[in-house]
Formats: C-alpha cells, sequence, structure tokens
C-alpha cells in the first residue's frame, strides 16, 4: 500500500482539480446541482480510463462514492433551505404557482 501512496495523492488531485473545473464549466457558477452533473460527468471519464489500473480504480470508486454522498445532502439541504425560505417570506415556490390560478 505505501508504494501506492504517490498514485492515490496524485490520483486524488486530479480527481479535485477535474470536478472543480467540470463545476465551473457546467454552469455560471459552482451549485451543488452543477457539481451533481459535472460529477456525473467526470466518473464516466475516469472510470473508463481507470479500468487498466485496479488501485486507481478503487481509489477512484471510493472518492466518487463519498462525494456523491455530500452532494446529495449537500442538495437536501439546499432545497430544504429553499422551501423555508420561501414558506418564511411568504412567497409561492414556481412548480405551485399554477395550482393557485
Amino acid at each position: 500500500m505505501a508504494a501506492n501512496f504517490p498514485l492515490i495523492i496524485l490520483a486524488l488531485t486530479v480527481v479535485i482539480w477535474a470536478f472543480v473545473t467540470m463545476v465551473m464549466r457546467v454552469s455560471n457558477g459552482p451549485t451543488v446541482g452543477s457539481g451533481i452533473i459535472a460529477m456525473n460527468q467526470l466518473s464516466k471519464e475516469c472510470f473508463s480510463n481507470a479500468a487498466h489500473f485496479p488501485v486507481l480504480n478503487h481509489v477512484l470508486r471510493d472518492t466518487f462514492d463519498g462525494l456523491h454522498m455530500w452532494l446529495n445532502d449537500m442538495w437536501k439541504r439546499e432545497t430544504r433551505n429553499d422551501r423555508s425560505d420561501n414558506q418564511a417570506s411568504g412567497e409561492i415556490p414556481p412548480a405551485h404557482q399554477h395550482h393557485m390560478d
């Protein structure tokens, strides 16, 4: 495992750099939704290229699983906060406005 440590650090650095780059490319700014889209694109590219390197493939899979769980938690918090902000201000969320006609 110690011999693979530099490879693991390199893989994590590349993943984080590519992830941030794709988030910025997908949207006008980083949001949780754009992060999920970027992660899905990046994971497809990484896994197709890392299939020849079992250790790298394992590290990438664990990294993406962790990122995916974190982004899902952030997405839930962001959408929950949006709903509570709308309720507190008395605004009707756009998805429900057509019911008021």
